[in-house]
């Protein structure tokens, strides 16, 4: 799979100096954790992606070989298919490789939904979130999903909109962030709360690159201010920081307790 994609035809990262001279700082510390903040050579990049599309490859022959096996079974047209995954990869945009933040590339992930009495072909624009798929799972069993924090998809699949907020929200406090990392996805906006540090505001419409941050931008205000009632319905951001902090901390003393510095280091 990683030799269906020749070297000298991967596409390369858009990286752009004056996005890491200016890269905000979270994103700067984890470059850093990642160790990826010296200059990788253009071939290690090009050898890196093609091992990401190979794996995509792979990935869909198995999704079909299963496709395979349920129409002959006679299966096919009994069964609902959910592709999603639980992160994306930065495969070096903005400088950046893995997961552990909320740039496009890493928290913007596929979902894919097919089967009896869905929609072929229907493309759903609102932004939603993998706790909507509980929702949607419960109320296709016949289950009640009320208390939940999702919603269920179905109608979105059928073209009602009025039963979802329009908006999704994801959260990071994963290793190399030196801060809680909040979002809130609605329409063209993206707003990324970065705990006492400053906050992202991006148009993915007119920038989905993100390398333009509009929350000082005055013809910005009111979606940012709106943005921000949101977040805050959602979460109280420091008291979740404040807490993941101590979480790890517990989780680091009761690792180290007893150990040597070796034996700690080589955890």
């Amino acid at each position: 799979y990683y030799d269906m994609y020749p070297l000298d035809e991967i596409d390369m990262p858009d990286v752009r100096e004056d996005d890491l001279e200016n890269l905000h700082y979270m994103f700067q510390e984890l470059r850093h954790f990642k160790r990826v903040a010296t200059p990788i050579p253009e071939e290690r990049v090009r050898k890196a992606r093609a091992g990401y599309y190979g794996m995509i490859s792979e990935l869909d022959e198995y999704v079909g070989r299963l496709m395979t096996q349920l129409e002959e079974t006679g299966q096919l047209d009994n069964t609902i298919f959910i592709y999603t995954s639980d992160h994306g990869e930065m495969l070096g945009e903005h400088g950046m490789w893995l997961k552990n933040n909320l740039y496009e590339n890493a928290a913007h992930v596929p979902l894919v939904i097919s089967g009896p009495g869905i929609p072929a072909g229907h493309v759903v624009d609102t932004p939603v979130a993998h706790v909507d798929l509980v929702a949607t799972l419960r109320e296709w069993a016949g289950s009640d999903s009320s208390g939940l924090r999702g919603h269920s998809l179905l109608p979105l699949m059928n073209g009602d909109a009025s039963g979802h907020p329009g908006w999704a929200f994801c959260e990071s406090h994963s290793e190399g962030n030196v801060t809680g990392s909040f979002m809130i996805r609605k329409g063209d906006w993206k707003y990324i709360r970065f705990t006492w540090y400053d906050d992202l505001l991006f148009n993915l419409k007119e920038d989905p690159g993100e390398f333009v941050n509009r929350v000082d931008d005055p013809e910005a205000q009111e979606v940012l201010a709106e943005l921000r009632v949101i977040l805050d319905s959602q979460v109280d951001t420091d008291q979740v920081t404040k807490d993941a902090f101590a979480a790890q901390d517990r989780v680091r003393s009761q690792l180290a307790e007893g150990k040597s510095v070796e034996e700690f280091a080589a955890l």
